[in-house]
C-alpha cells in the first residue's frame, strides 16, 4: 500500500510539472493592452499684438466619409454597417481676454488651455477596420462677435480628411483606433458658402497612395508626402480676429496726449510746445477693411484735458499736419497748457511713439498709461533736464512698443501720455537786465574818473620840492 501510493504521488507531481510547463508559456503569450491613438485639433488666432480676443467657440464638423460611386474620392456617408456614432461635432472654446498674436488651442497637449480632450473620446466603432472623415469648421459660431461692426472674425475654409484604423484588442475583448493619419482635402463644393458638405467629394493630391501612420513632421513639398500631415495633432484651422476703437469718441479715445505746464513763473497761456506722433497700423487690420478717414486731420482732435468731450477749433498755433498712408502716419501739432490731442478711432494693436521738442527754461517729463496700467515715466522735471528732447516709449522705440488694446480705452483709464514741463525761473538778483547797457556806461565812466584823479595826484606828488 504504501509503495501504490508512493507511486501515486510521483504521478501526481508529474502531472502537476507538465501542467505548469503548459500553463506558464499561456500566460506569458497573453496580450497586452493596445494603446488607443488620440487625435487633437489645433485653432489658431491670427491677431495683432496687444489685441485683447473675446470669449469665442468654434465648431469642428467630423463626417465619415464612404467611397464616391460616382468616380474618384470620397463623400459624406457609410456602408451598411459601418456607421460610426457618438461623433460629429467637436468643439474649441477661447476664455475673453487671451492677448495675441497667434493664440493656439490644441486639443490633447497638457498644459494647453483652456481645454484639452481626445477627439476620439466616446466614438463607438462598429468593428475593426478602416474608417474615413472629413473635419472641417463650421462658419459664423459666435453671433455677438460676427454681429460687431468693430470686430472682424474670419473662419477657415481648411478641410482634412482623418484615417483613423481600428483592431481588435485581444486582451480586452474591445475596439480600439491604434492609428490615425491626416491629410489635406481637396474637395469640389457642394454650394458657395466656400466649405464642405453632404454633396462635397473629398480627395487629395494622390488618392491611391498609401499613408503614413507613423507620428512625425509635415511631407515636404514637392516629394511623394506632398500634403499628407503624419501627425494628426497637426489638424490645424486657422482664423484672422481684429478690432477697431471707436465707441468712445474725444472722451474715450483710443489714444491721448495730453500737455500739462507748471512752475511760477511758467507761460500757461501763449505759450505751445511742439509734438510728433508717429502711428503704425497693424497690417491684418488694413487686410479686414480698416481704412484712414478722409481728410486724414480727421483722423484727430483737439480738446482740453478739462473737458476732454468737447473739441477746440485748431487754429495756426496749434500747426496741425497728418502726413502718409497706412500702415504709417505722421502727426505734427503744437499744444500748450490744458489741452491734449485725441485718436477718436485706432485699430487695435496700433504701435506709436510721440515726441516733444526742447523748449528753453522748460524740464519735460511724461507718464504712459496702457489700459489704465502705468506703463512708464520719462524724463525728469530736474533742472538739469531743461531744454532737451523727450521720446515715448524710447529713444529708439522697438517694434511693437505700446500696443493699443480696447481694454485700454474709456473707463479703465485708456492709452494715454501725460506730458508735463517743468518751468525753472532765474533766481532774482536785484539787477534788470534791460538796464545793463546803462550800468555798463556808469561803470566805465567811474573807471575812468578814478584814473584822471589817480593821474593828477601824481602830477602832484611829482611838483613837490625834495628836501634835502
Amino acid at each position: 500500500m504504501k509503495k501504490y501510493f508512493s507511486k501515486l504521488t510521483l504521478a501526481i507531481v508529474a502531472a502537476v510539472v507538465l501542467s505548469l510547463g503548459v500553463a506558464v508559456p499561456a500566460m506569458a503569450a497573453t496580450p497586452d493592452p493596445l494603446e488607443p491613438v488620440e487625435v487633437g485639433i489645433t485653432k489658431e488666432i491670427n491677431t495683432p499684438a496687444g489685441t485683447s480676443v473675446p470669449a469665442l467657440d468654434f465648431n469642428f464638423n467630423i463626417r465619415q466619409l464612404v467611397a464616391n460611386e460616382a468616380g474618384t474620392g470620397y463623400v459624406v456617408g457609410f456602408a451598411p454597417g459601418s456607421q460610426v456614432t457618438n461623433f460629429g461635432v467637436r468643439t474649441a472654446s477661447f476664455p475673453a481676454g487671451m492677448a495675441g498674436p497667434e493664440l493656439v488651442w490644441q486639443a490633447h497637449v497638457p498644459g494647453v488651455t483652456p481645454v484639452e480632450f481626445n477627439v476620439l473620446d466616446g466614438v463607438v466603432w462598429p468593428h475593426a477596420g478602416d474608417f474615413l472623415f472629413v473635419v472641417y469648421e463650421q462658419a459664423n459660431t459666435n453671433p455677438t462677435v460676427d454681429a460687431d461692426p468693430n470686430m472682424t472674425l474670419t473662419y477657415t475654409n481648411a478641410s482634412f480628411v482623418l484615417m483613423v484604423r481600428v483592431s481588435n484588442c485581444e486582451a480586452t475583448g474591445t475596439l480600439v483606433p491604434t492609428q490615425a493619419a491626416a491629410f489635406e482635402s481637396v474637395f469640389t463644393l457642394p454650394g458657395t458658402d466656400g466649405r464642405p458638405g453632404t454633396n462635397s467629394v473629398h480627395t487629395w493630391n494622390d488618392a491611391t497612395k498609401s499613408y503614413d501612420i507613423t507620428p512625425g513632421e509635415p511631407g515636404d513639398p514637392g516629394t511623394d508626402d506632398e500634403r499628407v500631415l503624419t501627425d494628426p495633432s497637426t489638424l490645424r484651422f486657422v482664423n484672422d480676429f481684429t478690432r477697431i476703437i471707436r465707441t468712445g469718441g474725444l472722451e474715450s479715445p483710443a489714444l491721448a496726449v495730453s500737455k500739462n505746464v507748471t512752475g511760477g513763473q511758467a507761460n500757461l497761456n501763449t505759450l505751445y510746445f511742439p509734438f510728433t506722433i508717429n502711428l503704425t497700423i497693424p497690417a491684418l487690420a488694413i487686410t479686414h477693411g480698416w481704412t484712414a478717414p478722409d481728410p486724414l486731420t480727421d483722423l484727430v482732435g483737439i480738446t482740453t484735458i478739462a473737458a476732454p468731450g468737447t473739441a477746440i477749433t485748431p487754429t495756426t498755433n496749434h500747426g496741425l499736419t497728418v502726413t502718409g498712408a497706412a500702415p504709417n502716419f505722421v502727426v505734427t501739432v503744437n499744444l500748450k497748457h490744458n489741452e491734449r490731442i485725441a485718436f477718436p478711432e485706432l485699430p487695435e494693436g496700433t504701435t506709436f511713439w510721440v515726441e516733444e521738442a526742447a523748449t528753453a527754461r522748460y524740464a519735460p517729463s511724461a507718464i504712459a498709461t496702457i489700459g489704465g496700467a502705468a506703463a512708464g515715466t520719462f524724463g525728469s522735471d530736474a533742472l538739469g533736464n531743461i531744454n532737451t528732447i523727450l521720446r515715448v516709449p524710447a529713444a529708439t522705440p522697438a517694434p511693437g512698443t505700446f500696443a493699443i488694446s480696447l481694454t485700454e480705452a474709456g473707463a479703465t483709464g485708456g492709452n494715454t501720455v501725460a506730458f508735463t514741463n517743468t518751468h525753472h525761473e532765474v533766481p532774482f538778483t536785484g539787477l534788470v537786465i534791460g538796464s545793463m547797457p546803462i550800468l555798463a556806461v556808469l561803470l566805465g565812466a567811474t573807471v575812468l574818473l578814478a584814473m584822471m584823479v589817480a593821474s593828477r595826484s601824481r602830477q602832484r606828488i611829482e611838483q613837490l620840492p625834495v628836501a634835502h
